[in-house]
């Protein structure tokens, strides 16, 4: 089973989703999938 991202990393991909940045932006600074990103959106 994959690790979990930090509690912080996820509420910091939930608040740039928020503010309108683009997935594949997100997971790029974060050094994630896209597909992960747009789980945390869901």
């Amino acid at each position: 089973m994959p690790k979990s991202l930090p509690y912080e990393a996820q509420m910091d991909i939930k608040s740039a989703l928020e503010h309108d940045v683009s997935t594949d932006v997100i997971a790029k600074r974060f050094g994630v999938h896209q597909n992960t990103v747009i789980n945390y959106a869901k």
